[in-house]
């Protein structure tokens, strides 16, 4: 005997095989976060990762910039990312940089108080000024999800590396720039000789020897001037009596 079936029946089905078809190719594409949390990802290797706080410790103390990569284990490119620090060029660019690991779904309270980060998307990797200020200018090509290095662009991630160096190296030389350099202290036995110098107005009497010299030349001219005019009078007074005992004398014969 056959049985009729109803359209709306015919319809369930047909919803419902959709459904399990849809649910397949999610699975595929994203597995289930359940699953791969209980396959960790493995880090360690070349890169040395430290916890937060002994991170910044270390890095005020060598002065070196701070790199914080948070990711998840069931997240598919942060399996992809973590083998690139285990060899390559990432590993001779991540030496130059305090490397932090952190963990997304563990959400440590560090990464919204001191990153001032929010994001729900994995991986991301922020860089630190060893003084703990977030270098903000140092993201990604990508606008909706700045701080995401795409794993297959290994290039990029190093070449953020080396501007966080960069920076951080730029204003620990301008900081030295700028720190005022203390004058050393006069030799000793010239302090006062300084003082002097310094305190001696432009238009100070001028040295001893010199005003010496022309009160002599002053002396020297004044003594010729009366040596003249003592000769001149002296001519004088004998020429008049000569002139007047010619007078009387009789004339020849």
């Amino acid at each position: 005997m056959l049985r009729t079936v109803s359209t709306a029946e015919t319809l369930a089905r047909r919803q419902a095989a959709v459904a399990v078809g849809a649910f397949a190719v999610l699975a595929t594409l994203y597995p289930p976060r359940c699953a791969a949390a209980q396959e960790p990802i493995e880090w360690n290797g070349a890169v040395a990762w430290q916890e937060f706080e002994p991170a910044m410790a270390r890095a005020a103390q060598q002065n070196k910039a701070v790199m914080v990569v948070v990711y998840a284990d069931w997240c598919p490119k942060c399996r992809t990312l973590a083998p690139l620090f285990r060899s390559g060029p990432l590993v001779a660019a991540s030496a130059q940089v305090i490397a932090v690991l952190a963990n997304h779904d563990q959400r440590p309270e560090w990464l919204e108080s001191k990153l001032g980060d929010t994001a729900n998307y994995v991986p991301r990797v922020y860089f630190l000024r060893p003084d703990g200020q977030v270098l903000r200018d140092i993201t990604s090509d990508n606008a909706k999800f700045p701080h995401f290095f795409h794993p297959n662009k290994p290039q990029d991630l190093t070449a953020a590396i080396a501007r966080a160096v960069a920076s951080v190296s730029a204003a620990s030389s301008a900081q030295t720039v700028l720190t005022p350099v203390a004058s050393p202290p006069p030799p000793p036995g010239k302090a006062g000789a300084v003082s002097r110098a310094v305190a001696s107005p432009p238009d100070a009497a001028p040295p001893y020897g010199q005003a010496s010299g022309d009160l002599d030349r002053d002396l020297v001219a004044g003594t010729l001037l009366v040596v003249l005019l003592g000769g001149a009078t002296w001519w004088i007074l004998r020429s008049k009596p000569m002139a007047e005992s010619a007078a009387d004398r009789p004339p020849d014969p």
